[in-house]
C-alpha cells in the first residue's frame, strides 16, 4: 500500500511525522480517510513494535514492566546520545 510506505519513508528516512494531510498530498489516492486510517494503524503498528518485554516465568509482572521501562529508558538515552555524536562528527568534517 502506498499510504503505508510513505509514512515508513517519512518518518524513518527523512525524519518528519507523517500526518494524513501531508500523506494525501504525496499520495492522493482513496478518499481523505484512506491516509488517516493508515497513519492510525501506522503509529499502533509502531508503538506495539516498541514495546519492551521481559517475560520469565518466576518474574511478577511489576517487576517485569519496571525492568522494560528500564531497558526502554536506556535505548531512548543510547539513540539520543548518538545522535548528539552523529551531529558533532558531522559538524567536524563540514557535512
Amino acid at each position: 500500500m502506498p499510504y503505508r510506505e510513505v509514512c515508513a519513508l517519512l518518518f524513518f528516512r527523512y525524519g518528519i511525522t507523517p500526518t494524513a494531510n501531508r500523506l494525501y498530498q504525496l499520495v492522493r489516492r482513496g478518499s481523505m480517510g484512506t491516509p488517516t486510517a493508515v497513519l492510525g494503524e501506522f503509529w499502533m503498528e509502531l508503538r506495539e513494535k516498541s514495546r519492551v518485554r521481559i517475560d520469565h516465568p518466576d518474574l511478577p509482572a511489576d517487576l517485569g514492566a519496571a525492568a522494560g521501562e528500564l531497558v526502554a529508558t536506556l535505548w531512548t538515552r543510547a539513540t539520543a546520545a548518538a545522535g548528539v555524536a552523529l551531529d558533532g562528527a558531522a559538524s567536524e568534517n563540514g557535512i
